[in-house]
């Protein structure tokens, strides 16, 4: 987030905040048009009662609140999730 200065003759200063996200693996920024970005983090669950926690990969549509997120990546494409996805997938061997 930067914050931005914009002045107008004849008028105070006005603050505002610009926000910019990047894709966790290419590095592509986020625009206002873009339109297939996504969020993906990861969590653990027990498949069932007294069996140990694995961990899971959850992928979901772009949304602004999950997106600020400390723990979530941010992906521009299908590209970019099957790339998270799969190096998701050989860290765990």
């Amino acid at each position: 987030m930067m914050l931005l200065d914009k002045h107008y003759p004849g008028e105070s200063m006005v603050m505002a905040y610009a926000e910019t996200f990047h894709c966790d693996v290419c590095n592509k920024a986020k625009s206002e048009e873009s339109e297939d970005w996504w969020l993906a983090w990861t969590e653990t669950m027990s498949p069932a009662q007294g069996e140990p926690q694995q961990r899971v990969i959850k992928v979901t549509p772009w949304h602004g609140f999950l997106s600020h997120s400390a723990d979530v990546r941010h992906l521009c494409g299908a590209r970019c999730v099957h790339t998270i996805i799969d190096r998701w997938i050989m860290a765990r061997n």
